[in-house]
């Protein structure tokens, strides 16, 4: 397993801890900040460990070979994150060139992740796929929060689009019992269309516009009727986000001023 670790620097000591107390919040702007990791050892104090880069922090761990989505394209999504996941590390606990197209071993090891990433890369290689906090549970209807959110990646422009909820309905997620995955879904009584259909064997899905988004199709390359377009998964991957927060409560990432 491949990790993409930040190149840390000098380690504050005790005579410092009041500089590296995080400063309070409004006025400052975002590049008066670096990132500090608070490393814990069995007993001893918390070691702060002054991160240069911000980019490095939002690290893509475990990555194989076989990407499903690479590095610039993950600081694509990353930046159309709702802020509090802005600064989450990623980790790639499912990749199907990993553990392979089997519903049981996807549910099995994304069981216990909330917030996460599903990312999808088509037979086209189209780059496309959803935000959710939620997790992947099944259910007999749709939940999730209006934080969800699905996206796109324009080939031609590197440029990402991503379609937040329109207020519609709360048709956010659904995993049947079957284990397909639907986002999205219709208002009222009006005809069933799903913004991303993700077959059982996550071997394929579908696509179409639909208004708990308002989003176009994903994809457009292979027309399955008038409104709805398929796709076959070249590979498929799920990242769960680590949310990091103040020195005082975490054992991670916090801030400090730069000097």
């Amino acid at each position: 397993m491949v990790s993409l670790v930040a190149d840390f620097s000098c380690l504050c000591t005790q005579d410092d801890e009041a500089k590296t107390r995080p400063p309070k919040r409004g006025a400052e702007k975002e590049d008066e900040f670096q990132l500090i990791e608070v490393c814990k050892e069995e007993g001893e104090r918390l070691k702060l460990v002054e991160v240069n880069d911000f980019d490095r922090m939002n690290m893509v761990k475990g990555v194989d070979a076989e990407k499903t989505i690479c590095e610039e394209d993950c600081k694509r999504v990353s930046a159309a994150l709702p802020p509090r996941f802005k600064r989450s590390s990623w980790e790639e606990v499912y990749n199907s060139a990993r553990n392979g197209f089997s519903p049981k071993v996807f549910f099995k090891t994304v069981e216990k992740v909330k917030e996460s990433i599903l990312v999808v890369r088509d037979s086209a290689d189209n780059i496309f796929g959803a935000f959710t906090t939620d997790g992947y549970k099944k259910t007999d209807s749709f939940y999730g929060s209006g934080e969800t959110f699905l996206f796109n990646i324009c080939r031609e422009t590197n440029q990402l689009h991503s379609y937040l909820s329109a207020g519609e309905n709360n048709s956010y997620i659904h995993v049947a019992s079957s284990g397909a995955i639907y986002f999205g879904g219709p208002v009222d009584s009006s005809p069933t269309v799903n913004a991303l259909y993700i077959a059982p064997n996550l071997q394929g899905g579908t696509t179409a516009a639909c208004p708990t988004f308002a989003n176009p199709p994903l994809v457009t390359h292979t027309p399955k009727d008038k409104d709805t377009f398929s796709f076959e998964i070249r590979s498929i991957s799920v990242f769960s986000l680590s949310v990091f927060d103040t020195i005082e409560y975490k054992e991670y990432i916090s801030v400090k001023t730069v000097s």
